[in-house]
């Protein structure tokens, strides 16, 4: 075989390829399963759930304890939420546990805490103004 032969790219067609690589890139649409997987997920987020705060230590108590709140936000609105209710600065520190056991990452979904470590319907979230657990 020469050099020349060797770099040369087969002509040869495969008859049993129904679609090009870039046609199979793109989908019109979903498949049936996972389209209705994916409605499925979509529409736990915009459900409402319920949260129930607890302060820790000498935090102050919140006026209304029990709240809702659509499941698609995220964890941040809730911390915004909380300090605007305390009257605290925006820079204050703020420690959010979910059950006395984590702090969840700002950019959590709610509807995620709730569907995960929900008790009684619920979400219990505990606040305080110092670290409350090592």
């Amino acid at each position: 075989m020469s050099t020349q032969e060797k770099n040369n790219i087969s002509e040869e067609t495969n008859e049993d390829l129904k679609t090009s690589a870039t046609a199979s890139i793109l989908l019109k649409r979903l498949p049936e399963d996972t389209a209705s997987i994916l409605d499925s997920y979509k529409s736990r987020g915009n459900e409402k759930v319920t949260l129930r705060f607890m302060p820790i230590g000498r935090t102050p108590t919140l006026k209304t304890a029990v709240f809702t709140i659509s499941g698609n936000q995220k964890f941040e609105v809730i911390i915004k939420f909380i300090k605007k209710q305390l009257s605290m600065r925006k820079d204050a520190s703020l420690y959010l546990f979910i059950n006395s056991c984590f702090s969840p990452a700002p950019d959590e979904r709610i509807g995620n805490l709730f569907s995960s470590f929900k008790t009684n319907d619920c979400l219990l979230i505990q606040y305080c103004t110092n670290v409350a657990f090592g």
